[in-house]
């Protein structure tokens, strides 16, 4: 068990750090490939603080992983409506070649990022 899995697995249900908590176990999941407890961790840290930008980017890069365009492209311009700073990021980003490289979503990904520029 992971030190991030323990943390959050033995914390106090109310505990004012435990969205953080779990922010940090979704993108250690996103980064090891697991990405539905990815989805999981992130969907729950993001329910509990809504202010948990890079949670909501990283939920998107775990939807984008799992092929569930149509979510990670919501999430994604969520994000880059109110954090335009992420949108250099995700126009490089592997975790969102899916959605970047798909033929259906590839000019959408790109107006939102050019959205973004002005």
């Amino acid at each position: 068990m992971l030190d991030a899995e323990r943390a959050v697995t033995h914390s106090d249900p109310r505990a004012r750090q435990l969205p953080e908590a779990r922010a940090t176990l979704g993108a250690i999941y996103l980064k090891t490939r697991a990405y539905t407890q990815a989805v999981e961790q992130l969907q729950q840290a993001i329910a509990a603080d809504a202010t948990l930008w890079a949670a909501r980017y990283n939920l998107a890069c775990a939807d984008a992983r799992l092929g569930r365009l149509a979510q990670a492209y919501d999430v994604l311009r969520e994000v880059l409506a109110s954090q335009p700073a992420y949108a250099s990021l995700a126009a490089r980003d592997g975790e969102l070649a899916a959605l970047r490289d798909d033929p259906g979503y590839a000019a959408r990904f790109a107006a939102l990022i050019d959205a973004t520029k002005n």
